[in-house]
């Protein structure tokens, strides 16, 4: 029988290898030769905010590394044995470098184009390559699944800078811009014969836009750009929010890109007629206030939601720092793409998010069903997880739902098989990866070792 399987995570997961706070003593979750060991650094636990990210992000050295390791006491430290022997103590971030190279730190900046029935998309991506270690395949073809990361609304592929900073040692990791977010672009198709539709924002980019058509330019640019020849390996999605609802409908509509789906914060859609249209308007009403008002205005209104507080009261994010980041986001025009009338400025930028809120409205996308989430959960090598910060009440009700409702297909299965799994992280609200993401990287990196 099939059960949800719910998981709360320290803060930086001490708990592992260690006594928790209920006593028990959870296995470790590195296996080491005795005989062979490096030397350890210990990390104590600490409160998100408090150097905690900053360190993951690759401010601390240079080229960045953080190799994790548990202790033998328990706890959780740094193989400083697998450190680069070049690494160079820094109190800044690594600088941009030239020929590819981006702030990131972790990876290479490169664009993919691909086409699809709804448009062409030009796709920006940071890349980490895959890892170098004795114990990696270098070979693209016999590697393991990549690590692609899909962020959420207003945001870009550096969101995920101090998550993959951490799995890139061990996996290769690809964290997207999406379509009409940071340097991404999109040229929709053109007009359909039959199509009375001629407004521009709610004809061919809303349907250019909309979660089903960016999901199947996602799986494309997986299997045909990202990992190529790789079979049907695809990919292990790591979705936030907006990013989770593409990562799920990609997974659901195209399983051959996903070899695993880690969904934080999603939801598969909003279910009744009524709800939809209600959601549906408030976006479009949102968009228009975009539109009209500016990135600026909408950013700080936008985080002044109760859905970020956690987000906004961040020492890191607080006194407005998270919407000053988000309009520093450059869009991006490919030259092979660029239109002479159209501009990089700020109402551009702001045309274009609003395009985006509209058109991938929870109220228009079809809804990724419980037999949806089943089929995603059996199909994928590393199955699916579900994922909330333990302050987003909402997300973790969305969460625990959608887990049910899959486990009720599974339970139906006779191979007795792990249910969908939900995991929330302490310290947390909706955003995750930017308020915790320390408290992330073990979760991810048990659904990168199952594929």
């Amino acid at each position: 029988m099939r059960l949800m399987n719910s998981i709360d995570r320290g803060t930086f997961e001490p708990s592992v290898g260690s006594n928790g706070d209920d006593g028990q003593t959870e296995s470790s979750f590195w296996e080491e030769d005795e005989s062979e060991r490096s030397p350890r650094a210990s990390l104590r636990a600490m409160r998100h905010g408090l150097g905690t990210g900053a360190w993951l992000d690759g401010d601390a050295t240079i080229p960045p590394a953080a190799p994790l390791a548990s202790l033998p006491g328990g706890g959780v430290g740094v193989d400083l044995g697998a450190l680069p022997r070049d690494l160079v103590v820094t109190n800044e971030t690594a600088a941009a470098k030239v020929g590819g190279a981006s702030s990131a730190g972790w990876g290479v900046e490169s664009r993919h184009e691909v086409r699809t029935r709804s448009g062409a998309y030009s796709f920006r991506v940071l890349d980490s390559g895959i890892p170098t270690r004795p114990d990696s395949d270098s070979d693209a073809a016999l590697a393991p699944p990549p690590v692609v990361f899909l962020h959420g609304f207003m945001g870009g592929a550096e969101d995920w800078n101090a998550i993959a900073s951490a799995v890139a040692p061990e996996r290769r990791c690809v964290a997207v811009d999406l379509p009409c977010h940071g340097r991404s672009r999109l040229v929709p198709s053109l007009k359909r014969a039959g199509d009375e539709n001629d407004d521009e924002t709610t004809g061919h980019h809303r349907e250019g836009l909309s979660v089903e058509a960016v999901a199947e330019a996602v799986a494309m640019l997986i299997t045909e750009r990202v990992c190529p020849g790789q079979g049907s390996k695809g990919a292990v999605l790591v979705g936030y929010s907006m990013g989770a609802r593409v990562a799920l409908r990609a997974a659901a509509s195209h399983p051959e890109c996903a070899a695993a789906v880690a969904a934080i914060g999603g939801s598969g859609g909003i279910r009744g007629d009524v709800q939809r249209k209600m959601r549906a308007d408030r976006d479009d009403d949102m968009a228009a206030a975009l539109e009209k008002g500016g990135l600026a205005a909408f950013a700080g209104a936008w985080y002044r939601q109760g859905l970020f507080r956690a987000l906004a009261s961040h020492p890191r994010w607080r006194d407005g720092a998270i919407a000053r980041r988000r309009c520093k986001i450059p869009n991006f025009e490919s030259i092979e793409f660029r239109d002479e009338d159209e501009d990089d400025d700020e109402d551009g930028v702001a045309r274009d998010l609003a395009r985006v809120l509209a058109a991938m409205s929870p109220g228009r996308q079809a809804v990724v069903t419980g037999d949806d989430l089943a089929r995603i959960h059996r199909g994928a090598v590393g199955g699916l997880t579900l994922l909330a910060g333990d302050r987003d009440a909402k997300f973790i009700a969305t969460a625990r739902a959608m887990a049910a409702d899959a486990n009720a297909v599974l339970e139906r299965d006779e191979d007795g098989g792990d249910g969908v799994e939900v995991v929330t992280v302490p310290g947390a609200g909706h955003a995750v990866h930017l308020e915790a993401p320390e408290g992330l990287v073990l979760p991810i990196l048990r659904v990168v070792r199952r594929t």
